[in-house]
């Protein structure tokens, strides 16, 4: 979310519920996944889903035309989302070939950033 919301896009996140703050240009749409009908995802270029899927059917027909990444099912997407990180000097992008594990790419990519702080001598800019 980071890292889209520092270029010109449009965010859009359905949740039954908002436990954080969001940033106000993000639309929020409170209602379930299950909810939602395959013409509702048909503006959207790229569509993440981050919860267990009951049922896969409209992801598998979305996957045809759609950037889809199911957090939850790897193997219902059609494109790897690495953990990216930013630090205003270089873009850090990790991905986990063999197993989705996020933690652990967004643990390496953070590690990365810190190391090159420290190399650089920009850790306490």
């Amino acid at each position: 979310m980071k890292v889209l919301s520092k270029h010109p896009t449009e965010i859009t996140i359905v949740a039954k519920e908002f436990l954080c703050n969001i940033d106000k240009s993000i639309k929020k749409i409170k209602k379930s996944f299950e909810e939602l009908d395959y013409n509702f995802f048909l503006d959207f270029d790229l569509i993440y889903i981050a919860i267990p899927l009951k049922e896969t059917k409209i992801v598998e027909e979305l996957a045809k035309i759609k950037m889809v990444n199911v957090l939850s099912n790897p193997k219902l997407s059609n494109f790897i989302h690495p953990c990216s990180r930013d630090d205003e000097d270089i873009i850090v992008s990790v991905a986990n070939l063999k197993k989705a594990n996020p933690k652990r790419a967004c643990s390496w990519a953070d590690r990365f950033i810190e190391y090159k702080e420290l190399e650089t001598g920009n850790y306490f800019e």
